[in-house]
């Protein structure tokens, strides 16, 4: 991998993500050229064709129907509930919006970044599971962006609080300077069971490290 500025789904050399079957690549992945997407659209593309070809259809476990159902009987609820004062999704987007450009902006300070997650946190708390899409199926997809939403912007404040440093389109007031001593990393968001897990892993150079491209000039 290397050490990209952008940020997304973390792949392999053959776009394949850590779940099986699924590949990645564009800004979905981490990077975010028109060149990079190219160049990752093809080998993905590749990758998920001849996986395809190598393996026959999967049978469902019995965990993986109850998954199924669970999140089916998730979406019905939120697609009959009715509207109400705290639920509404136009309402929800504009407020983590708002949250995002006053927390999360192009230039941010850690006590932001800390406000911005209590406040995605209250709605999260307050506001889903309230949501509702009252019989819409556009209400409805409007209901789960609100939704992943405000599970993405607390993975952004989150991670840029845990970044002590400023680095590409994370500009850090309260730490101007780029510290490659310290934060030569990736940083990497995982799904756990207290929300998410956050770690730093070190940059894998492929070509040159910076000190080398330094001495290069």
């Amino acid at each position: 991998m290397g050490d990209f500025k952008g940020g997304g789904v973390r792949i392999d050399e053959k776009g394949r993500t850590d779940i099986e079957g699924l590949f990645a690549a564009g800004d979905v992945a981490p990077g975010s050229s028109l060149l990079y997407a190219l160049v990752t659209g093809v080998v993905s593309g590749r990758s998920a064709i001849s996986r395809a070809y190598s393996v026959s259809m999967p049978e469902f476990s019995s965990t993986e129907d109850n998954w199924i159902a669970e999140r089916r009987e998730r979406l019905e609820s939120v697609l009959n509930r009715e509207p109400n004062e705290e639920g509404d999704p136009k309402e929800i987007k504009k407020k983590v919006k708002a949250i995002m450009w006053r927390c999360g902006g192009p230039l941010r300070k850690g006590e932001d970044l800390r406000e911005g997650i209590r406040s995605l946190k209250e709605i999260e708390e307050e506001c889903l599971p309230m949501i509702y899409a009252s019989g819409s199926f556009r209400k409805l997809r409007e209901a789960l962006e609100a939704i992943n939403m405000v599970m993405v912007g607390q993975m952004i404040l989150r991670s840029s609080l845990f970044r002590t440093e400023s680095r590409g389109y994370n500009q850090r007031l309260d730490y101007p300077e780029r510290d490659d001593k310290n934060w030569l990393k990736n940083t990497i968001i995982k799904r756990a069971e207290e929300g998410v897990r956050i770690k730093a892993d070190p940059v894998e150079f492929v070509f040159m490290a910076p000190e080398e491209m330094e001495r290069g000039k």
